[in-house]
C-alpha cells in the first residue's frame, strides 16, 4: 500500500496504510492521549470530569504560582509568567520534543 498522511495523537504518531481504496490498514493508537493545559489563576475543576485518569496524559504548566485545583494526577510545573498559552505550548513541545 501507499503510506498515508501522520496525525499526532497526544504523544504519539499514528501512521495510517492507505491501500488503493484509501481505507486505513494499521492503526497505532497511544494508551493515553497528552493534554497540555496553560495555567494561569483560573478554576480547574473541570479537568477531573473532561479528562478520566485513565484515557489521559494531563501536563498542567502554571505562571501564577498558584495551584490548579484539580484532583487528578497530573505532570505539573511552574514556569514564569512571560508569553502567552503559546509560549506554555511551545515549552512542552521543545522539553518533549524525542517523545512527540
Amino acid at each position: 500500500g501507499v503510506w498515508g498522511h501522520v496525525e499526532c495523537v497526544g504523544e504519539s504518531a499514528v501512521l495510517l496504510e492507505v491501500g488503493k481504496d484509501s481505507s486505513p490498514k494499521n492503526v497505532s493508537m497511544p494508551s493515553k492521549i497528552g493534554v497540555v493545559i496553560a495555567h494561569y489563576h483560573e478554576d480547574a475543576s473541570w479537568v477531573d470530569e473532561f479528562f478520566p485518569e485513565d484515557k489521559y496524559e494531563v501536563y498542567v504548566y502554571s505562571k501564577g504560582g498558584k495551584e490548579p485545583n484539580f484532583n487528578r494526577s497530573a505532570h505539573k510545573f511552574t514556569l514564569k509568567n512571560e508569553g502567552r498559552d503559546g509560549h506554555t505550548h511551545l515549552t512542552h513541545i521543545v522539553r518533549n520534543y524525542d517523545k512527540l
